[in-house]
């Protein structure tokens, strides 16, 4: 799985969990939302492809910028137009399929599709469409989920033990629900909400919720719905007249794509707080368990918190946090860039990822990689928190990889042979030395040019595409042959043809030659003499001889104007035959 993706997931998680509390502490907590300012902000800041579009025309009314950004669309490309006029799909019998579907039941569900790039590169998704209602109008929603993703994703799902122990000793209502479409199964629920909802455990884990009692909690059933649309956390009061004696479901989704809901009684703001402080406390406690270090600053550039991982990493301990770290003691070089980055971060959604160089308690030096995001109270900036993951180990190998990279430039540089790279399409991407010498063409003037074209005569354009293929079936190929100089002259070369490979698949062809020019006349000349005296010794008459010797001859010579003269000694006359 990949890390980086593993690392965002979780990210989202914590974000997800600190937003939450930040919501349930502000005065204005359990109030109702806005529907519609709620679906916008969710529509525009997910990472998932999203489009609005009118349900009859089609026409895309908006789209979110993970869409423009994955298929490199501008909004003003996309706006006014349907999947038709941009050719959005591939297969414009898919589109039709989806087109008829939509109009009878106006709904899609996760359908394997082919969609095309501004670029025209093909990305596979899993398409999916549901009608929703926006102030008095009804539109079609569609939503596109990255294959690869969804698959890698599997297996987040699976909690650890420490996980278990904090979810079932934690004295507050807290549930799991996983939603599967419309509906959602009940993936687990602690004791606290077991007493609270009258139900057993045993029986109803594994099941969907219409199946269990639970079907008549519709305040349970309206936020996991919410949730599930929005993917943004949300609260709401238990009663149906929104007042606080039942108390408040709170839910939020979690990398795994399960739903978190816990409840708590609605009683004055001092019991209410006692509460909020348990539910800090568990996130404390759930950082602690992350494979990675986590962090907070203040506004002053304050650390006012760091997770267990990210304090035993840096030296440090809660007494030092008490005391007071600065970013400034960690990062002695790169001060003024983490300043310059963090004040980059002025909105909800902005977050950036950096490389810097950080010092530990003991003045260790370290390479770091951070992921932060700001944090908001009533859209002012309260904080910073984020992500920091050691890359010690990444640097070692990038430099290793820096080394065997220059080792083997020097390498092809000097050898005797000329060598040329070329990537699968035949274009030039790398020639030693050698090869200009050879052939006469500057690296600049052979970079990117296609090799059959810059070298190979027009008379084997054939013989070379058959050693392209027979080099590609058997991984090389060696063969005589003759390729052009830069003006035109034909050189004699002893070609050896081969492939590269990475993970058993091709990624460029090698072409050595070696000038055999010099090897290739002394080869002539030696078989012009056997041949001229084979055919003497077998002569019958001296005008047979003539045609044989021009014959021989035009093998190393040009003998279109060749002629042969008899010199008679005893007349010292000449004649010609």
């Amino acid at each position: 799985m990949n890390h980086n993706v593993r690392y965002d997931d979780l990210l989202d998680t914590i974000r997800m969990l600190r937003n939450e509390l930040e919501s349930l502490r502000r005065p204005d907590a359990g109030k109702p939302f806005n529907e519609k300012d709620i679906f916008r902000k969710a529509f525009h800041s997910t990472s998932q492809l999203m489009a609005i579009s009118n349900l009859e025309t089609g026409v895309y009314e908006d789209v979110n910028d993970a869409f423009l950004t994955s298929l490199g669309y501008a909004r003003e490309e996309i706006i006014g137009k349907t999947s038709q006029e941009i050719q959005l799909f591939t297969d414009i019998v898919q589109s039709d399929k989806f087109i008829k579907i939509l109009n009878k039941f106006k709904k899609v569900k996760e359908v394997e599709v082919t969609l095309r790039t501004r670029s025209g590169d093909e990305k596979q998704y899993l398409f999916s469409a549901d009608t929703i209602i926006l102030g008095n109008q009804s539109f079609l929603l569609t939503y596109y989920d990255d294959i690869e993703s969804r698959y890698e994703n599997i297996g987040i799902r699976k909690r650890d033990l420490v996980a278990r122990e904090v979810f079932d000793t934690i004295s507050n209502y807290i549930a799991l629900f996983l939603p599967e479409g419309n509906k959602f199964i009940i993936s687990d629920y602690n004791f606290k909400a077991a007493e609270i909802e009258f139900i057993d455990k045993k029986e109803l884990t594994g099941k969907y919720i219409d199946e269990t009692p639970l079907v008549k909690k519709t305040r349970l059933l309206e936020i996991l719905q919410h949730v599930n649309i929005t993917r943004e956390p949300y609260k709401l009061a238990v009663s149906p007249d929104g007042d606080d004696k039942q108390g408040y479901y709170t839910a939020f989704l979690l990398s795994s794509g399960e739903i978190v809901v816990t409840w708590e009684a609605g009683t004055i703001v001092k019991v209410k707080e006692k509460d909020f402080i348990k539910q800090g406390l568990v996130f404390e406690r759930f950082a602690d368990m992350l494979p990675m270090m986590i962090f907070e600053l203040d506004l002053e550039g304050k650390v006012v918190y760091a997770n267990r991982k990210g304090l035993d990493h840096f030296g440090y301990d809660h007494n030092d946090l008490e005391g007071g770290v600065n970013i400034e003691q960690v990062f002695r070089e790169d001060l003024k860039y983490v300043l310059a980055n963090l004040k980059n971060l002025t909105k909800p959604e902005d977050s950036n990822h950096n490389e810097y160089s950080a010092y530990n308690k003991s003045g260790e030096k370290i390479p770091i990689s951070t992921h932060t995001f700001a944090s908001f109270e009533d859209d002012v900036i309260t904080g910073y928190r984020g992500v920091v993951i050691d890359i010690r180990k990444q640097k070692e190998y990038e430099e290793q990889i820096k080394r065997e990279k220059a080792f083997l430039e020097q390498f092809i540089d000097s050898t005797p042979e000329a060598i040329a790279i070329s990537d699968l399409n035949g274009r030039i991407i790398r020639v030693n030395k050698e090869f200009t010498r050879l052939f006469g063409y500057e690296p600049h003037e052979a970079m990117g040019q296609n090799i059959d074209d810059l070298v190979v005569p027009a008379d084997l354009k054939e013989e070379s595409q058959q050693i392209d293929k027979l080099a590609a079936s058997s991984l090389q190929e060696i063969r005589h042959t003759e390729r052009c100089d830069k003006w035109g002259k034909r050189i004699h070369v002893n070609l050896i043809a081969s492939t590269v490979t990475f993970n058993t698949e091709t990624v460029a062809t090698v072409g050595i030659y070696r000038d055999i020019s010099g090897i290739r006349k002394t080869q002539l000349l030696q078989e012009v003499l056997f041949n001229l005296s084979s055919h003497a010794l077998k002569m019958e008459s001296i005008t047979n001889f003539y045609p044989i010797i021009i014959k021989e001859i035009s093998k190393i010579w040009d003998t279109n104007n060749f002629f042969i003269a008899l010199y008679n000694k005893n007349s010292e006359t000449l004649s010609l035959p």
